[in-house]
């Protein structure tokens, strides 16, 4: 296991990225996987081995490392690539069965302003701000970790930032999931509850306590920031607006095709695509 797990460490990805796959590989061996080191794929035992697993994304997890293992071999991996698109293909079946089923049960958006609505005029304006960010933006969790500050200069690299300006705020975001493919991202927000909102909350962290606790506490309907991004991606959907679909691709950093295969809970392809 060492050789594999150095050869991950010398691998050129993110020390999280690293982290994970070394974690999938403890999780390999330790339920007895026995990695195909010859020029022979062995494909048939790599697919008997993940029957072991319900899920077909851990199923994934588990064969890219195989794949990303059997690369830095320089040994063939083309016949486990196609069960790898096997597997995404099943995967996909499963997503839009659920999907589906979830979208009878997520607010409409209308709905969903409403009681950020409700939220702003009870003084909730926690809530509100938080809500806003992943209805506008379809951002994650990690993304509204923000510091409110009144100067750019008080801006430092590496955190998420809402700066109050004479008539707007910015919302600046250097620490998300996939900042290392789009980098850095700056929205100017003009809405005049959101800068009332951000100038109550006055100075400092937005988010009292830890990360999952303190969202726990404002979500609305008890919805998830992935149940609040397909909410919103329906939304665009009916309205057939291909445009919005682009600019939430880019704001949430998360590709067309993942957008089609894990957030459409409409399940239809004709919409969803890239400009």
């Amino acid at each position: 296991m060492d050789t594999y797990v150095q050869l991950i460490k010398d691998k050129d990805i993110g020390e999280k990225s690293k982290k994970v796959y070394i974690s999938i590989l403890s999780r390999l061996i330790k339920d007895g996987f026995k990695f195909p080191v010859k020029k022979v794929e062995k494909q048939a035992y790599v697919k008997e081995f993940l029957t072991k697993y319900d899920k077909p994304a851990t199923q994934l997890d588990l064969l890219n490392v195989v794949i990303i293992l059997r690369t830095e071999l320089k040994l063939p991996t083309d016949k486990l690539k196609e069960l790898r698109s096997v597997i995404r293909a099943d995967r996909q079946t499963k997503n839009i069965k659920t999907m589906n089923d979830l979208g009878d049960k997520l607010p409409t958006l209308p709905e969903f302003e409403t009681k950020m609505g409700e939220a702003f005029d009870k003084e909730e304006y926690r809530k509100y701000i938080v809500n806003y960010m992943m209805k506008e933006y379809g951002v994650r969790n990690m993304d509204v970790d923000v510091f409110v500050v009144k100067k750019k200069g008080d801006v430092e690299e590496g955190k998420n930032y809402l700066v109050i300006q004479p008539k707007k705020v910015l919302y600046i975001r250097d620490s998300y999931k996939t900042h290392k493919k789009y980098g850095r991202q700056e929205h100017t927000i003009t809405d005049d509850r959101f800068i009332k909102a951000v100038k109550k909350v006055g100075q400092g962290r937005l988010l009292v306590g830890s990360l999952q606790n303190a969202l726990r506490k404002l979500q609305i309907d008890k919805l998830k920031e992935s149940d609040v991004f397909k909410m919103i991606i329906d939304d665009a959907y009916e309205k057939k607006d291909t445009e919005r679909i682009n600019e939430l691709s880019k704001t949430r950093g998360s590709s067309i095709p993942t957008i089609k295969g894990n957030y459409n809970v409409n399940a239809e392809a004709e919409i969803i695509r890239e400009l």
